[in-house]
């Protein structure tokens, strides 16, 4: 993990974007807990600092797609279906994600709308918690 945090660390200037092969070890490192904590936070600063290329972006979403659990959806439906994740930070905004998924799936389109309880918004409620408010029948996986 260390080769890869002086690669990003060296300020705006000195630092380099990581291959996508290399973004993708230094992922799999973290999804499996190979690297430290301070590692995982010195890499995801000096990311920051340095802002990430899309091809750092995409390994990341390819390592956490090898690691998670798949839901089995039938192909005629998955092939349809639209994913919300829940990016409402709580503050001063409406979770819209909610009525325009209520609204595509009234209309027959598939929707997978789905928010963490471990990290809930900094401010206000999580989308599960205004889902179960609004009476939705919701599935919490492990």
């Amino acid at each position: 993990m260390q080769q890869w945090i002086k690669e990003v660390a060296r300020g705006k200037r000195g630092s380099r974007d990581l291959s996508y092969g290399e973004t993708l070890e230094a992922a799999r490192m973290i999804i499996s807990g190979e690297a430290t904590d301070a590692q995982v936070a010195a890499y995801f600063i000096a990311q920051r600092l340095k802002t990430e290329s899309s091809d750092e972006l995409l390994a990341f979403v390819h390592a956490f797609q090898e690691n998670t659990q798949k839901l089995p959806i039938q192909p005629a439906i998955s092939d349809r279906l639209i994913d919300f994740a829940g990016p409402y930070t709580g503050r001063n905004l409406f979770a819209t994600t909610i009525p325009t998924a209520i609204l595509l799936a009234e209309s027959g389109i598939p929707v997978l709308l789905h928010s963490s309880e471990s990290l809930p918004p900094k401010f206000g409620t999580s989308l599960a918690d205004i889902l179960n408010e609004l009476g939705v029948c919701t599935t919490q996986m492990l």
